[in-house]
């Protein structure tokens, strides 16, 4: 049986599919901390198709952790002629003014990993029209967590648990999780039609 709050989820991200004017977003990093900046970022549209895909050079050397995670390192970046973020920045930013919302798994993330490069290069702001579909799919999932918030599920977790036929692979890739993002959003959308 589905509840008012799942069905209020699913209508939304019904609206939000097989449009132009609507993004999912992903980065792939060099950490998680203050420091970290964007190595790949990555949107497509709700269609499918990709808006932009770029490697970044960051300013620094890129940990081992962060290369474990999506076998980024310093070297293969400069292997694939990888530019620094500000040679990116005019086509980020045409990306995003050209959309009317944007979808993130993990909003509040990728959000601050987009402004602390931004900042580390002296680069203006623009802020997200977003949403973040990991918080909409806690909320549609309903598992109670800490603290009475809705449990968040990772993006792999999650694409496993409504059978999506895109799961992200053990290496992760910004523009390969921007199809999990979509392919979940259709799997959850078809289990109720």
């Amino acid at each position: 049986m589905t509840s008012d709050r799942q069905q209020r989820i699913v209508s939304a991200w019904e609206d939000l599919l097989d449009r132009n004017d609507v993004l999912i977003l992903d980065t792939e990093t060099t950490g998680v901390d203050r420091k970290a900046e964007i190595v790949q970022f990555s949107a497509i549209r709700t269609t499918g198709d990709v808006a932009l895909d770029a490697f970044i050079l960051p300013a620094g050397e890129v940990p081992e952790s962060a290369c474990k995670i999506h076998g980024l390192s310093r070297r293969r970046l400069l292997e694939m002629d990888a530019r620094p973020w500000p040679e990116h920045y005019d086509a980020y930013c045409e990306c995003i003014e050209s959309v009317t919302e944007v979808l993130v798994y993990n909003l509040d993330y990728d959000e601050r990993l987009i402004r602390q490069t931004n900042e580390r290069y002296g680069l203006g702001q623009r802020k997200l029209p977003g949403r973040c579909v990991m918080k909409d799919y806690a909320a549609y999932r309903g598992v109670e967590g800490y603290y009475g918030d809705w449990k968040w599920h990772g993006l792999a977790a999650a694409s496993r648990h409504e059978n999506s036929e895109i799961v992200q692979g053990s290496v992760h890739s910004a523009l390969e999780d921007c199809r999990a993002v979509l392919g979940l959003m259709r799997a959850v959308c078809a289990k109720h039609v």
